[in-house]
């Protein structure tokens, strides 16, 4: 089968989370980001937010941003989330 190409388009006002998602992906590579995006998406990979929140990260980091890290989250009883979880939450901001 040959290369099959769709035309997309979105508006920067009503999707800027997408917007500034596009703009983080480097010029010559849009094409397979948003292939891998899409496929994680129909196999329900699990690590698609988790990914998603990191190239936001990044993307904020590449505007010189500095984010603190929270602590804790709600009242501060962090029993119900997995230490591991905790500290990949807590170095994002980083």
């Amino acid at each position: 089968m040959s290369t099959v190409t769709i035309a997309f388009s979105y508006n920067p006002n009503k999707h800027p989370l997408l917007h500034s998602w596009m703009d983080s992906i480097p010029q010559g590579t849009r094409s397979q980001s948003i292939r891998e995006l899409l496929e994680q998406g129909i196999k329900g990979d699990s690590n698609t937010l988790l990914i998603q929140i990191l190239q936001e990260v990044q993307a904020i980091r590449s505007q010189g941003i500095h984010m603190e890290p929270i602590p804790t989250l709600g009242d501060g009883d962090n029993t119900e989330i997995p230490p591991d979880i905790l500290a990949n939450l807590a170095g994002l901001g980083e």
